[in-house]
This record gives structure tokens, C-alpha cells and sequence, in this order.
């Protein structure tokens, strides 16, 4: 004697595959999953533009510790940039560890490309 079961089928519309991703519209407007749906969207646009930073050495006088202008998007959508000041003296790994952000490989390139501390006409550029 066989006995059969009842399996309830899923919508396919509500089953996730590769590369699909929820969108704020899909939940109620305002409601924790919708912000959360929007911040995930915007990780990934950002994600995948270059980072270009225009690395300037300033006066110790001006600022004693680095500082970076929020990342702006170029007018295409292509890249996000940034000014980054670090104080006459400091290495450029030094000052780049100061502002965090970075990866270990990271900042051991910037110090194989610049071992010596910046002086105040320094102008570096990183892409990353």
C-alpha cells in the first residue's frame, strides 16, 4: 500500500538564485529591511567603482594628525576620489595606518613605494 504526501509547492517567485537581490521596494517603505535593502544596494554600486586618492603632504603646523575628504563619484560613475592630507614628517604608511581603512598589503606597498616621511610639496596619487 502506498501513501502519498502532500508537498507544498513554492512560488518561483520568491525563491532567491544567483545574482538576484532584494530591492528596498520589495519591503514595506521605511521599515528596517527596506533601509538595510538600500544601504546593501549602495555597498554594491560603490563596490565596484575604482578608488583613486590624491595623497598631498601638508604642514605640521596645519594638521598634526591625517585627514581625508569624504570619497566623492566623478560625474560618469566610474570612480570615487578622495584628498588625503598627511603631515610633513610622517611616512606615507604612517599616515595611511593613522586613517585605517587600509589592508595589510596595502600599506606595505605604500611603504615600499614611499619610505621616506613626506615633506610639504609631496603629491602622491594611489588607485585602488
Amino acid at each position: 500500500m502506498t501513501r502519498s504526501v502532500l508537498v507544498p509547492l513554492l512560488r518561483l517567485a520568491h525563491l532567491p538564485f544567483a545574482g538576484a537581490f532584494l530591492k528596498p521596494g520589495d519591503f514595506p517603505l521605511s521599515s528596517n529591511r527596506s533601509r538595510a535593502a538600500a544601504r546593501a544596494m549602495l555597498l554594491r554600486r560603490t563596490e565596484r567603482l575604482g578608488r583613486t586618492e590624491v595623497i598631498l603632504g601638508c604642514s605640521a603646523r596645519e594638521r598634526s594628525i591625517p585627514h581625508a575628504t569624504e570619497w566623492q563619484e566623478d560625474a560618469k560613475g566610474r570612480t570615487m576620489a578622495r584628498v588625503v592630507s598627511i603631515p610633513q614628517g610622517m611616512t606615507l604608511e604612517q599616515g595611511l595606518r593613522a586613517l585605517g581603512g587600509y589592508s595589510e598589503r596595502e600599506l606595505t606597498q605604500a611603504a615600499q613605494l614611499s619610505p621616506e616621511p613626506l615633506d610639504m610639496c609631496a603629491m602622491l596619487m594611489l588607485r585602488r
